[in-house]
Protein backbone atom coordinates (compact mmCIF):
# COMPACT_ATOMS: atom_id res chain seq x y z
CA UNK A 1 0.00 0.00 0.00
CA UNK A 2 1.32 3.52 -0.97
CA UNK A 3 1.84 6.28 1.70
CA UNK A 4 -0.58 7.97 -0.62
CA UNK A 5 -3.26 5.47 0.62
CA UNK A 6 -1.69 5.39 4.57
CA UNK A 7 -2.14 9.01 4.59
CA UNK A 8 -5.62 8.74 3.32
CA UNK A 9 -6.50 6.22 5.37
CA UNK A 10 -4.92 8.06 8.61
CA UNK A 11 -7.41 11.03 7.49
CA UNK A 12 -10.55 9.36 7.60
CA UNK A 13 -9.66 7.72 10.47
CA UNK A 14 -9.10 11.01 12.10
CA UNK A 15 -12.14 12.79 10.69
CA UNK A 16 -14.70 9.83 11.77
CA UNK A 17 -13.20 10.02 15.55
CA UNK A 18 -13.39 13.49 15.98
CA UNK A 19 -16.85 13.67 14.40
CA UNK A 20 -18.04 11.17 16.89
CA UNK A 21 -21.30 11.85 18.52
CA UNK A 22 -21.00 12.39 22.24
CA UNK A 23 -22.86 8.83 23.45
CA UNK A 24 -22.05 9.62 27.09
CA UNK A 25 -24.75 8.77 30.12
CA UNK A 26 -26.03 10.57 32.36
CA UNK A 27 -23.40 9.47 34.88
CA UNK A 28 -20.10 9.75 32.72
CA UNK A 29 -18.27 12.67 32.34
CA UNK A 30 -16.16 14.25 29.09
CA UNK A 31 -12.74 13.44 29.63
CA UNK A 32 -10.97 12.01 33.02
CA UNK A 33 -13.14 12.71 36.07
CA UNK A 34 -11.05 14.55 39.05
CA UNK A 35 -11.40 11.82 41.94
CA UNK A 36 -12.33 13.14 44.88
CA UNK A 37 -9.05 12.77 47.44
CA UNK A 38 -8.71 10.69 50.66
CA UNK A 39 -9.21 14.27 52.63
CA UNK A 40 -12.00 15.20 50.94
CA UNK A 41 -14.78 16.80 52.85
CA UNK A 42 -18.16 18.68 52.59
CA UNK A 43 -17.74 22.43 53.48
CA UNK A 44 -21.29 22.88 53.24
CA UNK A 45 -23.79 20.21 52.90
CA UNK A 46 -26.05 19.40 50.40
CA UNK A 47 -28.72 21.93 50.70
CA UNK A 48 -31.76 21.95 48.88
CA UNK A 49 -33.24 25.82 48.53
CA UNK A 50 -30.70 26.90 51.59
CA UNK A 51 -31.60 23.84 53.49
CA UNK A 52 -31.27 19.90 54.26
CA UNK A 53 -34.95 19.64 55.13
CA UNK A 54 -36.20 21.73 52.51
CA UNK A 55 -39.72 22.45 52.89
CA UNK A 56 -42.52 21.58 50.14
CA UNK A 57 -41.36 22.83 46.50
CA UNK A 58 -43.96 24.77 44.43
CA UNK A 59 -43.07 25.20 40.59
CA UNK A 60 -45.80 27.04 39.96
CA UNK A 61 -44.49 29.51 42.40
CA UNK A 62 -41.69 32.23 42.12
CA UNK A 63 -38.92 31.71 41.55
CA UNK A 64 -40.46 28.61 39.74
CA UNK A 65 -37.10 26.97 40.48
CA UNK A 66 -35.07 24.94 42.63
CA UNK A 67 -31.70 25.77 44.25
CA UNK A 68 -29.61 22.87 44.42
CA UNK A 69 -26.09 23.75 46.43
CA UNK A 70 -23.08 22.16 48.16
CA UNK A 71 -19.40 23.57 48.99
CA UNK A 72 -16.90 20.81 48.86
CA UNK A 73 -13.14 21.14 50.11
CA UNK A 74 -11.39 20.41 46.75
CA UNK A 75 -12.28 20.85 43.31
CA UNK A 76 -13.76 17.35 42.22
CA UNK A 77 -15.91 15.92 39.40
CA UNK A 78 -19.61 16.00 40.62
CA UNK A 79 -23.23 15.07 40.10
CA UNK A 80 -26.43 16.06 41.25
CA UNK A 81 -29.28 13.56 40.24
CA UNK A 82 -33.13 14.48 41.00
CA UNK A 83 -35.02 11.34 40.85
CA UNK A 84 -39.12 11.33 41.77
CA UNK A 85 -39.94 8.02 43.84
CA UNK A 86 -43.40 7.61 41.51
CA UNK A 87 -43.07 9.10 38.20
CA UNK A 88 -39.61 7.67 37.71
CA UNK A 89 -38.30 11.08 36.00
CA UNK A 90 -34.59 11.95 36.63
CA UNK A 91 -32.79 15.24 36.33
CA UNK A 92 -28.78 15.16 36.44
CA UNK A 93 -26.53 18.13 36.36
CA UNK A 94 -22.54 17.44 35.97
CA UNK A 95 -19.46 19.71 36.94
CA UNK A 96 -16.30 19.98 37.98
CA UNK A 97 -15.37 22.63 40.58
CA UNK A 98 -15.68 22.86 44.68
CA UNK A 99 -18.77 24.80 44.77
CA UNK A 100 -21.93 23.50 43.39
CA UNK A 101 -24.69 25.61 43.08
CA UNK A 102 -27.45 24.48 39.95
CA UNK A 103 -31.11 25.40 39.45
CA UNK A 104 -33.63 22.78 38.36
CA UNK A 105 -36.54 23.98 36.84
CA UNK A 106 -39.11 21.00 37.55
CA UNK A 107 -37.71 19.48 34.00
CA UNK A 108 -37.24 15.80 33.25
CA UNK A 109 -34.23 14.81 31.00
CA UNK A 110 -36.39 10.59 31.14
CA UNK A 111 -39.66 10.22 28.99
CA UNK A 112 -41.68 10.93 32.68
CA UNK A 113 -42.22 14.38 34.29
CA UNK A 114 -42.16 14.90 37.87
CA UNK A 115 -45.77 14.97 39.48
CA UNK A 116 -47.87 16.79 42.05
CA UNK A 117 -47.36 15.18 45.26
CA UNK A 118 -44.70 13.33 44.74
CA UNK A 119 -41.12 12.59 46.87
CA UNK A 120 -37.93 13.69 45.21
CA UNK A 121 -34.27 11.98 45.92
CA UNK A 122 -31.92 15.03 45.42
CA UNK A 123 -28.47 13.46 45.63
CA UNK A 124 -24.67 14.66 44.53
CA UNK A 125 -21.95 11.94 43.87
CA UNK A 126 -18.22 13.48 44.02
CA UNK A 127 -16.58 11.36 41.91
CA UNK A 128 -15.16 7.84 43.47
CA UNK A 129 -17.16 8.86 47.09
CA UNK A 130 -20.27 8.06 47.92
CA UNK A 131 -23.65 10.11 47.19
CA UNK A 132 -25.44 11.91 49.86
CA UNK A 133 -29.15 13.03 49.30
CA UNK A 134 -31.77 14.80 50.74
CA UNK A 135 -35.56 14.62 50.19
CA UNK A 136 -38.05 16.84 49.18
CA UNK A 137 -41.58 16.79 48.25
CA UNK A 138 -42.94 18.48 45.16
CA UNK A 139 -46.48 20.28 46.40
CA UNK A 140 -46.92 21.33 42.54
CA UNK A 141 -44.99 20.17 39.82
CA UNK A 142 -44.23 22.92 37.32
CA UNK A 143 -46.94 23.29 34.99
CA UNK A 144 -44.38 24.86 32.58
CA UNK A 145 -46.28 28.49 31.08
CA UNK A 146 -42.68 29.99 32.20
CA UNK A 147 -40.76 27.80 29.76
CA UNK A 148 -42.85 28.88 26.50
CA UNK A 149 -46.02 29.74 24.71
CA UNK A 150 -48.02 26.95 26.00
CA UNK A 151 -50.19 26.27 22.89
CA UNK A 152 -52.69 22.78 24.10
CA UNK A 153 -52.31 20.92 27.29
CA UNK A 154 -55.16 18.11 27.19
CA UNK A 155 -54.86 18.30 31.31
CA UNK A 156 -56.92 21.50 31.06
CA UNK A 157 -58.86 21.27 27.93
CA UNK A 158 -62.24 19.84 28.74
CA UNK A 159 -62.40 15.96 27.20
CA UNK A 160 -64.80 14.75 24.82
CA UNK A 161 -64.49 14.90 21.01
CA UNK A 162 -66.28 12.45 18.15
CA UNK A 163 -66.56 9.28 18.91
CA UNK A 164 -68.03 5.85 16.82
CA UNK A 165 -67.39 2.61 15.86
CA UNK A 166 -64.88 3.56 12.84
CA UNK A 167 -63.23 7.35 13.50
CA UNK A 168 -62.39 8.31 17.49
CA UNK A 169 -61.59 12.04 18.69
CA UNK A 170 -61.40 11.59 22.66
CA UNK A 171 -59.10 13.56 25.66
CA UNK A 172 -58.19 9.72 27.34
CA UNK A 173 -55.21 9.47 29.98
CA UNK A 174 -54.79 5.67 29.18
CA UNK A 175 -53.69 2.96 28.42
CA UNK A 176 -50.33 4.73 26.87
CA UNK A 177 -49.66 7.69 29.31
CA UNK A 178 -47.96 10.94 28.26
CA UNK A 179 -45.08 11.70 29.38
CA UNK A 180 -46.47 15.22 30.38
CA UNK A 181 -48.92 13.37 33.23
CA UNK A 182 -52.62 13.56 32.93
CA UNK A 183 -55.15 13.47 29.37
CA UNK A 184 -53.72 12.90 26.02
CA UNK A 185 -55.44 13.64 22.64
CA UNK A 186 -56.14 10.48 20.88
CA UNK A 187 -56.86 10.31 16.84
CA UNK A 188 -57.80 6.81 15.52
CA UNK A 189 -59.21 5.50 12.47
CA UNK A 190 -59.70 1.94 11.08
CA UNK A 191 -58.42 0.92 8.29
CA UNK A 192 -60.43 1.12 4.88
CA UNK A 193 -62.71 4.71 5.99
CA UNK A 194 -60.16 7.06 6.72
CA UNK A 195 -59.24 8.12 3.64
CA UNK A 196 -55.77 10.61 3.53
CA UNK A 197 -56.88 12.84 6.79
CA UNK A 198 -58.55 11.74 9.63
CA UNK A 199 -58.75 15.02 11.67
CA UNK A 200 -56.72 17.78 13.65
CA UNK A 201 -56.47 19.91 16.31
CA UNK A 202 -55.07 23.40 17.00
CA UNK A 203 -55.96 26.77 18.15
CA UNK A 204 -55.32 30.28 17.57
CA UNK A 205 -52.09 32.14 19.38
CA UNK A 206 -51.45 35.86 19.50
CA UNK A 207 -47.23 35.90 18.68
CA UNK A 208 -47.03 39.32 18.91
CA UNK A 209 -45.13 39.70 22.54
CA UNK A 210 -43.71 36.38 23.05
CA UNK A 211 -42.12 36.62 19.41
CA UNK A 212 -41.51 39.96 19.81
CA UNK A 213 -37.97 40.41 17.01
CA UNK A 214 -37.20 36.65 16.74
CA UNK A 215 -35.97 34.88 13.75
CA UNK A 216 -37.65 32.22 12.28
CA UNK A 217 -34.41 30.24 13.74
CA UNK A 218 -35.19 31.43 16.97
CA UNK A 219 -38.85 30.60 17.71
CA UNK A 220 -39.09 25.79 18.20
CA UNK A 221 -42.68 24.37 17.75
CA UNK A 222 -42.60 21.65 20.21
CA UNK A 223 -45.40 18.59 20.80
CA UNK A 224 -45.16 14.91 22.20
CA UNK A 225 -46.49 12.88 19.93
CA UNK A 226 -47.09 9.33 19.69
CA UNK A 227 -48.14 6.80 16.60
CA UNK A 228 -48.04 4.02 14.90
CA UNK A 229 -45.54 3.88 12.25
CA UNK A 230 -48.29 4.19 8.75
CA UNK A 231 -49.47 7.43 10.47
CA UNK A 232 -48.42 10.79 8.79
CA UNK A 233 -48.48 13.67 10.82
CA UNK A 234 -48.36 17.53 10.06
CA UNK A 235 -47.55 20.61 12.06
CA UNK A 236 -48.95 23.59 10.40
CA UNK A 237 -48.36 27.53 10.99
CA UNK A 238 -50.55 30.22 9.64
CA UNK A 239 -48.31 33.11 9.18
CA UNK A 240 -50.28 36.91 8.14
CA UNK A 241 -48.44 38.83 5.77
CA UNK A 242 -50.47 41.87 4.63
CA UNK A 243 -53.49 41.16 5.65
CA UNK A 244 -53.64 37.84 4.22
CA UNK A 245 -53.00 34.23 6.07
CA UNK A 246 -51.02 31.67 4.28
CA UNK A 247 -50.50 28.04 5.75
CA UNK A 248 -46.71 26.31 6.00
CA UNK A 249 -46.33 22.25 6.84
CA UNK A 250 -43.80 20.01 8.08
CA UNK A 251 -45.39 16.48 7.32
CA UNK A 252 -43.28 13.33 8.79
CA UNK A 253 -43.94 9.68 9.83
CA UNK A 254 -45.04 9.07 13.55
CA UNK A 255 -42.51 5.58 13.31
CA UNK A 256 -40.71 5.50 16.34
CA UNK A 257 -41.31 3.65 19.36
CA UNK A 258 -42.79 5.11 22.30
CA UNK A 259 -43.58 9.12 22.59
CA UNK A 260 -40.92 11.48 21.56
CA UNK A 261 -41.16 15.52 21.66
CA UNK A 262 -40.72 16.51 18.34
CA UNK A 263 -39.28 20.15 18.19
CA UNK A 264 -38.85 22.27 14.55
CA UNK A 265 -37.62 25.67 14.44
CA UNK A 266 -40.14 27.58 12.52
CA UNK A 267 -37.33 28.06 9.54
CA UNK A 268 -38.17 24.72 8.68
CA UNK A 269 -41.68 25.19 8.10
CA UNK A 270 -40.57 28.60 6.01
CA UNK A 271 -42.31 31.01 8.40
CA UNK A 272 -40.65 34.34 7.19
CA UNK A 273 -41.93 36.78 10.55
CA UNK A 274 -42.82 34.21 14.14
CA UNK A 275 -44.79 37.24 15.56
CA UNK A 276 -47.40 37.00 12.63
CA UNK A 277 -47.80 33.32 13.32
CA UNK A 278 -51.91 33.34 14.19
CA UNK A 279 -52.50 29.57 14.34
CA UNK A 280 -50.79 26.19 15.08
CA UNK A 281 -52.70 22.75 14.63
CA UNK A 282 -51.53 19.49 14.36
CA UNK A 283 -53.20 16.70 11.33
CA UNK A 284 -52.90 13.51 11.33
CA UNK A 285 -53.71 10.42 8.38
CA UNK A 286 -52.23 7.46 7.03
CA UNK A 287 -49.05 6.83 4.62
CA UNK A 288 -51.52 4.85 2.68
CA UNK A 289 -55.09 5.68 0.97
CA UNK A 290 -57.27 4.22 3.80
CA UNK A 291 -54.51 3.33 6.05
CA UNK A 292 -55.29 2.34 9.55
CA UNK A 293 -54.19 5.37 11.82
CA UNK A 294 -53.65 6.47 14.73
CA UNK A 295 -52.15 8.93 16.74
CA UNK A 296 -51.29 10.60 20.24
CA UNK A 297 -50.94 14.14 20.83
CA UNK A 298 -50.02 16.12 24.18
CA UNK A 299 -48.46 19.55 25.23
CA UNK A 300 -47.43 21.51 22.69
CA UNK A 301 -45.14 24.52 23.50
CA UNK A 302 -43.44 27.52 21.19
CA UNK A 303 -40.17 27.99 23.21
CA UNK A 304 -37.29 30.49 22.61
CA UNK A 305 -33.70 29.77 21.49
CA UNK A 306 -33.63 26.39 22.19
CA UNK A 307 -36.20 23.21 21.92
CA UNK A 308 -38.03 22.63 24.92
CA UNK A 309 -36.10 21.58 27.65
CA UNK A 310 -35.96 24.69 30.46
CA UNK A 311 -37.04 28.19 30.54
CA UNK A 312 -36.66 30.75 28.22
Amino acid sequence: MSKTHLSAIFILLALTFSCKKNNLTQNEYEGISICASEAFSYIEDLKVNGSTTPADVDFTAAPYAVNVTAVLSENVSWVVKVTGEVSGAIKTFTGTSATVNVNWYGNSESNSYFIDGENCRVSIQPSCREEVSVNIKIANASTFDKYGYLLFDFDIINGGGSVNSEVIEENVSSPNPSPQGGYYHRMYAAQGVSGWYIGYYGRDCVLSAFAAGLSNDEVYVNVYLKGNPHTVATIQLVEKVAGKNYPFKKSFKTDWTGWKMVSYKMSDLSIGVPANVNNVSISVGPDVLNGETECFIDFAILTKGHPFNAPN
